[in-house]
């Protein structure tokens, strides 16, 4: 008798849907102790799979960096009102992470297309510049270049107030 899914299918969370699946069903359709038929088992674990994936390992939101918050600013949109009044519109973490359909997998921020999401606070606002600032642009420029390589990267206001710097 051959296992079903003997071949080492894995959820993003570890394998325990094959683990299941293994422990579970029989691919010649024979009854196991249990008493159910092989359809009736893989309808039970079509199931568990649905269930996998509304809940468990993929709870919404619960593992951002711990000194990130939803309400937390990412930038600053200028807003032009038809009167020609201009107003600046907080966008938050929360509304970015919308933006990006981001859940959270296996304690893992990720994208819509599970790209890893990281965070990166921008360096800039000074009123009066430190004497390195040209090397501390330098160095968040190639920081930023090699995060997005490999996650989605946020990128976060250094002035998150939009009080001007003197």
């Amino acid at each position: 008798s051959h296992t079903f899914l003997s071949h080492g299918f894995k959820t993003g969370c570890g394998g325990s849907l094959s683990k299941f699946v293994n422990a579970h069903l029989n691919y010649d359709g024979k009854l196991l102790p249990s008493g159910l038929s092989f359809t009736m088992k893989l309808a039970v674990a079509m199931i568990f799979v649905a269930l996998l994936a509304v809940s468990g390992c993929s709870q919404k939101l619960t593992c951002l960096p711990p000194d990130i918050k939803e309400d937390s600013v990412v930038s600053l949109r200028t807003i032009t009102s038809p009167n020609g009044k201009q107003t600046s519109k907080r966008i938050t973490v929360g509304e970015k992470l919308a933006e990006l359909k981001a859940k959270c997998i296996c304690g893992k921020l990720v994208d819509s297309k599970r790209t890893e999401i990281r965070f990166y606070e921008l360096h800039g606002c000074w009123g009066n510049p430190p004497e390195d600032y040209l090397e501390i642009m330098d160095q968040q420029r190639k920081d930023l270049a090699s995060l997005k390589k490999k996650y989605t990267v946020i990128e976060m206001t250094c002035n998150p107030s939009d009080v001007p710097i003197p």
